[in-house]
């Protein structure tokens, strides 16, 4: 009788102890995938970081370098869609004799949708006076613009964002990206 409660004691031990032993693993299961989460966390943001100083590091460079304007714009319009992962691009210049901005690159999309883009942030009145206004304006879905959004539809864009290109308050143009 002796030897059968002794054994039934250990066996009761043995069992709190499998229990606070999966306890444990559990607890420990789930700090180690909190833990992975914000590993994964950090790093996607120190690849974008990293994606971002890239693309500025490029333009920088070709500041520096005597390339043409159009070269210039082109390979910076390029690198800005690089670190944003968006689809289109144009960049547009404000000509200071005329006070109109014409389109001096793009990618991603033909002349006409960029024509389109730039006719849409300078005679809508929802999108328009974007260098007036000094601020970014976000056309989240074009089906709702008439004015052009065919040719946009066509060559698939779907939204824009019209960003103010400034340098010490002087405006110099804008710059619209697209996706689709």
């Amino acid at each position: 009788g002796a030897l059968a409660h002794t054994l039934d004691d250990m066996r009761s031990r043995l069992q709190a102890s499998i229990a606070e032993i999966q306890t444990l693993n559990r607890d420990l299961d789930r700090r180690v995938q909190e833990r992975t989460r914000e590993c994964m966390l950090a790093q996607e943001a120190l690849l974008q970081r990293n994606r971002e100083l890239a693309a500025l590091n490029v333009v920088a460079m070709a500041v520096t370098q005597s390339l043409h304007l159009d070269e210039l714009l082109g390979q910076a319009l390029e690198e800005v869609l690089h670190v944003t992962d968006v689809d289109v691009g144009a960049i547009f210049l404000l000509r200071e004799e005329t006070g109109i901005l014409e389109l001096q690159t793009y990618r991603g999309t033909s002349e006409e949708a960029a024509q389109v883009m730039i006719r849409l942030h300078v005679s809508d009145g929802d999108c328009g006076g974007v260098l007036q206004k000094g601020q970014p304006v976000v056309i989240p879905d074009l089906r709702h613009y008439r004015l052009g959004a065919r040719a946009l539809h066509q060559a698939g864009i779907l939204s824009l964002v019209h960003v103010p290109l400034v340098t010490r308050g002087t405006p110099l143009g804008t710059l619209c990206v697209g996706t689709r």
